[in-house]
């Protein structure tokens, strides 16, 4: 389930920075990782912090870049929105129907660019015509059962991401 809540968020990681980030498909699957792990486990690992304090400095990113990436996972528009995004996916399915929730059209068009609200529209045509969505290379169907678990542990899952974000975005929380 985690891997559904990645995949309408890291892009918007590469969108909170003023450089045009271009990370190598090998970097964007750390960066992956590292936020896996962040929704994953209690508490981040030393080498999950190292892995992002190299990429930050391999792209030269400052605090300010930094942090911009910590109020993307802050956002409670970003939770706000995966939770109108796996309503209005669960509804499609439901209705055998795309539903498309006026407060989350309203919320992607606040927040999302274009490339972002076409993804998440093919994202929801696919789950309506049951085709599989490419999740760190496992091609899954999403269905009723996976919507609604989902929905039930979204909270959840943002929360431990956010303490562990704090961890992640402060350089020197885990060099003891």
């Amino acid at each position: 389930m985690k891997n559904f809540l990645l995949l309408l968020v890291i892009p918007f990681l590469f969108s909170c920075t003023s450089k045009k980030l271009e990370p190598t498909e090998d970097d964007k699957l750390i960066f992956k990782k590292i936020f896996m792990e962040c929704m994953s486990v209690e508490k981040i690992s030393k080498e999950t912090h190292e892995k992002f304090w190299n990429l930050v400095e391999k792209y030269k990113l400052n605090q300010e870049e930094v942090e911009g990436m910590r109020n993307v996972f802050s956002n409670g528009d970003i939770l706000l929105l995966q939770q109108y995004f796996w309503n209005d996916a669960l509804t499609t399915i439901e209705t055998n129907q795309i539903y498309e929730s006026e407060a989350r059209v309203k919320l992607e068009q606040k927040i999302l660019n274009n490339d972002q609200k076409k993804r998440n529209k093919d994202l929801l045509i696919k789950i309506h015509n049951k085709k599989p969505i490419n999740i760190n290379g496992e091609q899954v169907i999403i269905n009723n059962q996976s919507c609604k678990e989902m929905i039930k542990n979204l909270e959840e899952i943002f929360l431990v991401l956010q303490k562990n974000i704090n961890l992640l975005m402060n350089k020197d929380s885990l060099k003891k």
